[in-house]
């Protein structure tokens, strides 16, 4: 998880010379990335079928249903 997350934060400085192909195409994925909308649960990046949810009056995003159920326990 340490390399992921350094590989994040230094996304925008990021050199490919010497990456793998599935690395490239992560990293691709992630600069293209519009939205950058995270599940509130655990961060995760969300997809467009992730999961929504009216809480208090504001609308929650959830990567999964088991994050958007864990986020209502602890509630």
């Amino acid at each position: 998880m340490e390399k992921y997350e350094e590989m994040v934060e230094g996304a925008e400085a990021y050199d490919d010379e010497g990456a793998s192909s599935s690395e490239k195409a992560f990293m691709q994925g992630y600069l293209d990335e519009d939205d950058g909308t995270e599940c509130v649960e655990c961060g995760s990046a969300i997809q467009e079928e992730g999961h929504k949810k009216e809480i208090d009056g504001e609308m929650h995003k959830f990567c999964s249903k088991s994050c958007l159920e864990e986020f209502e326990e602890s509630l």
